[in-house]
């Protein structure tokens, strides 16, 4: 499980990374622009890159939390 905790450390930072143009992109708008008004392209990798980083936050979290409880549940 810890691989798999790991694994999801790595698709963050990756995603991280890769989220870099698409901000480039959105600084160069005005302030007030709405994320409807966004072009398709942007708001999907937008909406993708959000998807990826919940989905590893939330599975790292739990197996963080299975880890500490099964080794408090063993005595070590």
């Amino acid at each position: 499980m810890t691989a798999v905790k790991l694994g999801c450390v790595l698709i963050l930072m990756l995603n991280g990374l890769s989220i870099a143009p698409a901000m480039h992109k959105m600084f160069a708008l005005p302030r007030d622009t709405s994320f409807s008004e966004l072009g398709r392209r942007l708001r999907t990798r937008l909406l993708i890159a959000l998807s990826i980083s919940q989905a590893c936050w939330w599975t790292a979290a739990l197996i963080g939390l299975v880890n500490s409880t099964l080794r408090r549940w063993a005595g070590t």
